[in-house]
């Protein structure tokens, strides 16, 4: 079984953006790929209902609960404004995204390293049947996210320190 994930707030762009995934997406990639299952998770679950190859997991304790169940995550973020929290978050407990050009506003560096890009239902349902056959590149792009993800925040926090250290 190859667990794909999305993890998200009750808010209507989560809810119109996983919409579009499900109907123009999943359900066909679920009907020619029964092993394939969709792991929701978050306050957007109170939204969703569970269906062929849709598991809804509700409100976690703490995200790294719900990352320990998927191999990868989904962001098709259609539209929106900022900073896309649950893309970071994925990569930052190593699991690689397939999101759309929308939600990789601002950390577009991380695409090909931890984050595949796609915009249509095509590119996505190529992606994830990809990704579903190849566990050890999901393994490997998850570590090389992490990675990634720790050396920004050392050198976040070194700025930090020549910052506060200056004003002492």
């Amino acid at each position: 079984t190859f667990k794909v994930g999305y993890f998200a707030s009750n808010n209507s762009l989560n809810y119109k953006s996983l919409d579009w995934f499900v109907t123009q997406v999943w359900n066909q990639l679920v009907e020619n790929n029964p092993s394939l299952v969709l792991f929701v998770g978050g306050g957007i679950s109170a939204r969703v209902k569970e269906r062929l190859g849709v598991r809804v997991v509700g409100e976690v304790d703490n995200a790294r609960d719900f990352y320990s169940l998927i191999h990868v995550t989904i962001n098709p973020m259609l539209f929106g404004t900022g900073l896309k929290i649950k893309t970071i978050e994925s990569l930052a407990h190593g699991r690689p995204s397939v999101a759309s050009s929308v939600a990789c506003e601002g950390i577009e560096n991380y695409i090909g390293r931890g984050i595949y890009l796609a915009n249509t239902a095509d590119q996505y349902s190529t992606a994830l049947m990809r990704l579903s056959g190849n566990v050890s590149e999901v393994e490997r792009s998850g570590r090389l996210a992490l990675s990634e993800i720790e050396a920004q925040n050392e050198m976040f926090r070194g700025h930090l320190r020549q910052l506060f250290q200056s004003n002492v």
